[in-house]
């Protein structure tokens, strides 16, 4: 909107005074010669128009010119509203991601740790990198020790299990911290980065790397289905064997046990089809594909993964492996059902080379199975449809529970400035309003990432602070001489404690700190 050329408004007042003052100039002149004196009206200014209140942001109007009454009155131009400044910040958390630690196989299942980091910062004299594998909700907490760091700030390094057990069992997240030497049996330290999964995921993962209620001897359900396709391999290549032995006695059989591998007690294949009187299954009886009433490794891998990925609170790197393992299994499918069609028609063959030729394509295919295919000819079997089979399943099941190592960083931000574009009209006058009662004094921690943001706080007296729970295991706010305590606060819930005294509150985390600054700690200061 223009604004008001003030110049040409005086001139227009100027103007029409003139023409209001000349007759009443005239009039005294008049008077005066016939020796009769008249007053002239007292010239008065127009009321002004009262000014809007103003908030913090908009400067003072104003009041307009008194101006003399004319003939017309002159019109009064809104003055255009400032354009409002937004003062309000608001907090941002980002995330920056330092690298993953992940469990993997190496003298048994998932008995070692991998560790993989980068951009570490360099430390002050004394200080040390430490790790440290976390369990059940964070209350389990097994040392890894000091991590060595290059020049160039990264770290890459494996921890064995001692006794080679499964370290999915019982751990399902990492921590970083910094700590001083020699490094104490539990954190005391600041938390540099951590990672964790998801519980309601690991619910799922350990379904499929640790033990399952529902398959022979508990075993995971990606561990059966990693055994029994190489089971199936194994049968086809003594099948293959037999084969080149001229024993179609011997192929028959073998390609039987191929079968029944495939199938499972349920299947409707599942007989003596060689017809030697006898039905010898090398599987565990639980079956690879599904039937009526058996849902078989194949499927039971899927769908786990699936639930997996779909848990509550899961984090992106579960998602897209959950993806992964659901494309891998569907593969698996696909090619063991073309070996188990083919292999069902070996048992009407009365020649050796017919049979040969088949049970070289099932070879070929149950490998697929396992192995996988590089259908793109990258030189890569990728988790993707078309490649990878049963091998990749099982790996990309252990990626399900990666640990990505994250950095929490807050930064406040100003809101754009929001432009007015059209004029704020003048209000009519009114009294005086009444200002709103002040909102109620009030702050908010998080608790995320075995770390408060913000660790330190100032807030006045009766303020009341907000403990919100953004993470995935339990944790409480507990003043370090008792002064308050939340209690336990649940991934995904709050609690509040008002502060009346003034005073300096340091406090912690009872599952993942201690008093005096160790570890998960933070300090509220109350002012008067």
């Amino acid at each position: 909107m223009a604004v008001p050329d003030v110049s040409a408004t005086d001139h227009n007042r100027i103007w029409h005074a003139a023409r209001w003052l000349l007759p009443a100039i005239l009039g005294v002149l008049v008077a005066g010669c016939s020796q009769t004196v008249e007053t002239p009206p007292t010239v008065t200014a127009p009321p002004t128009a009262a000014v809007a209140p103003t908030t913090t942001v908009a400067p003072p109007t104003e009041a307009p010119t008194a101006v003399p009454p004319t003939e017309a009155p002159t019109e009064v131009l809104p003055t255009p509203a400032p354009a409002a400044t937004a003062t309000a910040s608001q907090p941002v958390t980002t995330e920056v991601r330092l690298g993953s630690a992940v469990i993997r196989d190496n003298f048994a299942r998932s008995d070692q740790l991998f560790v993989d980091l980068e951009n570490l910062p360099p430390l002050e004299p004394g200080k040390v990198y430490a790790g440290w594998l976390s369990g059940y909700e964070g209350v389990l907490r097994r040392p890894i020790g000091k991590i060595p760091v290059d020049a160039d700030g990264k770290a890459q390094f494996t921890v064995d299990a001692p006794g080679r057990e499964n370290l999915l069992a019982d751990y399902d997240g990492f921590v970083l911290t910094i700590e001083s030497e020699p490094i104490p049996d539990v954190p005391a330290g600041r938390v540099l980065a951590w990672g964790q999964v998801s519980l309601n995921s690991m619910e799922h993962i350990r379904h499929l790397l640790v033990s399952s209620p529902d398959t022979p001897g508990q075993v995971g359900l990606a561990i059966g289905l990693l055994q029994q396709t190489e089971e199936v391999v194994r049968h086809a290549q003594f099948a293959r064997d037999a084969a080149n032995a001229g024993d179609l006695a011997g192929v028959k059989r073998h390609t039987e046990h191929v079968i029944l591998l495939i199938e499972g007690p349920k299947g409707p294949d599942y007989k003596d089809l060689d017809g030697d009187g006898q039905l010898l299954d090398p599987g565990d009886g639980f079956g690879l594909l599904p039937a009526e009433g058996q849902p078989g490794y194949v499927q039971e891998v899927a769908d786990k993964a699936k639930l997996a990925g779909e848990a509550s609170f899961a984090i992106e790197v579960t998602k897209i492996h959950s993806q992964h393992v659901q494309d891998a299994a569907a593969n698996t499918k696909a090619w063991l059902t073309q070996v188990r069609a083919i292999g069902l028609t070996v048992f009407s063959d009365q020649d050796i080379a017919a049979a040969a030729d088949k049970v070289q394509q099932m070879v070929v295919l149950a490998e697929r199975a396992l192995n996988g295919f590089d259908a793109n000819n990258n030189e890569t079997i990728e988790p993707i449809p078309g490649e990878g089979g049963a091998k990749i399943a099982y790996q990309h099941s252990q990626f399900l529970a990666e640990m990505p190592l994250v950095i929490q960083q807050v930064e406040m931000t100003m809101p754009p400035i929001a432009a007015v574009d059209t004029p704020t009209p003048i209000p009519e006058p009114t009294a005086t309003p009444t200002l709103p009662p002040p909102s109620p004094k009030a702050a908010s921690v998080a608790m995320t990432n075995f770390a408060f943001v913000p660790q330190t706080i100032t807030v006045k007296v009766g303020t009341t602070v907000t403990f919100v729970n953004q993470g995935q295991a339990p944790h409480t706010a507990t003043g370090d001489h008792q002064e308050f305590s939340t209690g336990i606060v649940k991934s995904g819930e709050s609690r509040t404690i008002t502060f009346n005294q003034a005073g300096t509150f340091p406090f912690f985390c009872e599952f993942h700190g201690g008093r005096g600054g160790q570890g998960m700690s933070g300090t509220i200061i109350v002012e008067p």
